[in-house]
């Protein structure tokens, strides 16, 4: 069996009658290139199959020209729809996402934030601000840049993209009240290591609390962010002793 080689850079530059050092440069820096060099490399690059060695170019110029994000569930569209507006911001700029799923399990967050440093990203894309300190101390140590994002940097100093969870869910809570209901409970996503989740019921309760209402464990079920958990907790909600006349849903 025959095994082709991969082609290699001086292939590309003796088909372009350049050196070597000109096609790094026009891989690397395009615009320190005169057109028409640049259009005979691209033309020997498309007629060799030639492609760059990531590893070798990451080393080179000190950057992967990648960015990291881990998201705790690739089942919620919510996710997908802002991962794919990332996406297409960061391919604008040349830049690949690579994406890792948590589970909501801190612990295999943690892990897929140190494989994603091994792989080299040039920096992290992560969901709200509750994880351990000790995540958020190897970022530090890595000197890599991280966006907290789903979160508005209630308890955190790092950089958040996103909106007050506790704010919405107090507005949407007292809307309710609006309504008359005074019999209210809430079907919470798990707060354990889940700030949005967390905050959510903060404000359900302060809204609550404002009108002179409660919302303890007998009208609050935490679920996990499935329509089988969710309808579970409704069922058990409806058919106990103190059944609500409005359900608020995280």
């Amino acid at each position: 069996m025959t095994v082709n080689k991969a082609p290699r850079i001086e292939e590309v530059a003796r088909i372009a009658g350049v050196s070597t050092a000109t096609v790094s440069r026009c891989l690397n820096n395009p615009d320190s290139v005169r057109a028409s060099t640049r259009l005979t490399v691209e033309a020997a690059i498309k007629e060799t199959g030639y492609t760059p060695h990531f590893g070798g170019r990451a080393l080179a110029m000190n950057r992967t020209h990648t960015i990291g994000a881990v998201i705790p569930t690739m089942e919620n569209a919510i996710f997908a729809r802002g991962l794919q507006a990332v996406q297409e911001r960061l391919s604008d700029s040349g830049t690949t996402l690579l994406l890792a799923c948590s589970s909501y399990d801190p612990e295999r967050e943690a892990s897929q934030i140190r494989t994603l440093i091994q792989r080299g990203v040039d920096g992290l894309l992560l969901i709200g601000e509750a994880r351990p300190e000790s995540s958020y101390e190897l970022l530090k140590m890595r000197n890599i840049p991280v966006v907290l994002v789903w979160c508005n940097g209630e308890t955190t100093d790092h950089l958040c993209i996103g909106f007050d969870n506790r704010e919405a869910a107090r507005r949407m809570a007292l809307a309710v009240c609006d309504y008359g209901h005074r019999d209210i409970a809430m079907v919470a996503g798990i707060t354990s290591w889940n700030d949005r989740a967390a905050r959510r019921v903060e404000g359900v309760r302060e809204a609550l609390e404002s009108v002179g209402l409660t919302l303890d464990e007998t009208n609050l079920i935490e679920a996990d962010y499935t329509l089988e958990a969710g309808a579970q907790a409704l069922r058990k909600l409806m058919n106990g002793s103190n059944r609500p006349t409005a359900v608020i849903c995280g």
